[in-house]
């Protein structure tokens, strides 16, 4: 009995070792394949679908503006800054590719 107790607290240590945080805090979007994720006051976009960031978490401030869809191909857009650039930040939904445009303040 002591030996199962032993083995399962192992295991449970083992487990919680391996756990990662993955990030302080998330914004939902109202495209729900799309949070915007944050992590030590920087930001990033996940997707829910694919379970992995579309970005790095590199980002001073990101805010949803829309989605907009044109002869079936979709881009959600974000407002972003980013080491003291601002502009804007479009996910093309079929492959995750990215488009940023940035200009100095």
């Amino acid at each position: 009995m002591i030996k199962k107790i032993f083995i399962f607290a192992a295991a449970a240590l083992v487990l919680a070792a391996c756990a990662q945080k993955r990030f302080d805090s998330l914004e939902s979007t109202p495209v729900s394949r799309y949070d915007i994720v944050y992590d030590d006051a920087r930001c990033g976009v996940f997707d829910n679908e694919a379970d992995s960031l579309v970005t790095p978490i590199e980002y001073d401030s990101l805010s949803f503006l829309r989605r907009a869809e044109e002869d079936s191909v979709a881009v959600v857009l974000f407002s972003c800054s980013k080491d003291g650039m601002e502009g804007m930040m479009g996910i093309l939904e079929h492959n995750n590719e990215k488009m940023e445009i940035l200009f100095p303040n």
